[in-house]
């Protein structure tokens, strides 16, 4: 069961103040914590990191040395805290900074609606992920191993689903869940495109039971 939203902290890194505060009344009003208000990427890691919030919201652009995609994989590979972006542009589907990130963007600007069922949709779906990666090993944790060419991929297939499709390493292997056997087509032709040097597992989904399958024997 989710959180009532009064125990649910929130993060806002934004680097536009009278935006942030915006944000911030918004959420109160919603009986959401407001775990910190920051205008860098560096302030956004640094009070991610102290105050460990259930989301957070990160600006685009955001000010700073640090690339604000890694700060975003950073957040969520360290402190398996989900990241929303807030861009005033609808995000390129080919463009690489959808690599890192599995859960979504707001387009500003937004409402105080759009801004409550982002942040509900994306703690939900993180709680998913997270209970089906319990007893697997997470992408994240095998990221730091990885060369360009796995963030390449991601790139490859992160901007056509919303959530991301499912990605886990077992026995050396990247495992792929797909939802339906449009997606797993999907996936599996992009895998082949890229000519991929890893090992790599599609799955997709059995609707009659709800478990997965190979997608080369589910076709």
């Amino acid at each position: 069961m989710m959180q009532a939203n009064s125990q649910i902290k929130v993060l806002i890194a934004e680097q536009a103040l009278g935006t942030a505060e915006l944000i911030a009344r918004n959420l109160r009003n919603e009986g959401y914590a407001i775990a910190g208000i920051v205008n860098s990427v560096e302030k956004a890691i640094e009070y991610a990191t102290i105050t460990v919030p259930d989301v957070v919201l990160l600006d685009l652009p955001l000010p700073g040395a640090v690339d604000v995609f890694t700060a975003g994989w950073t957040i969520l590979n360290d402190l398996n805290c989900p990241v929303i972006y807030m861009t005033t542009q609808t995000p390129d589907r080919t463009d690489e900074s959808r690599a890192l990130h599995p859960y979504g963007f707001l387009l500003k600007p937004f409402t105080g609606d759009e801004l409550k069922t982002a942040i509900e949709g994306t703690l939900k779906r993180h709680a998913m992920q997270t209970t089906m990666g319990r007893d697997r090993t997470d992408v994240a944790e095998a990221m730091s191993q990885l060369d360009e060419e796995f963030v390449r991929f991601l790139s490859q297939v992160s901007f056509l689903f919303g959530p991301m499709p499912r990605l886990f390493f077992e026995n050396d292997c990247l495992q792929i869940y797909a939802d339906t056997l449009e997606d797993a087509q999907l996936l599996t032709e992009q895998c082949q495109d890229l000519c991929l040097s890893f090992a790599y597992q599609v799955f997709v989904q059995i609707l009659q039971d709800g478990d997965y399958q190979p997608y080369d024997t589910a076709n």
